[in-house]
């Protein structure tokens, strides 16, 4: 059963997430729209992001740590 809420749980949208607005807004303007594209990122590439600070990539980290995305 937990298998068939994966994938609409990786299709999940970053406004469902309780992210920071100011997170959520560096993410977006990169066109990093959903939970699966998000989870595939190294914590480099996060830092990457423009505005996007160490702070903020622990922030998705807790958030991704917290819904099996480790």
């Amino acid at each position: 059963q937990l298998t068939d809420k994966v994938p609409s749980a990786r299709n999940c949208h970053i406004n469902a997430l309780p992210l920071n607005a100011r997170t959520r807004n560096c993410l977006l303007a990169e066109g990093i729209e959903t939970l699966e594209r998000l989870s595939m990122m190294s914590e480099h590439e996060l830092l990457k992001v423009p505005n996007l600070g160490r702070q903020a990539a622990a922030e998705i980290r807790g958030v991704l740590n917290a819904r099996g995305f480790a």
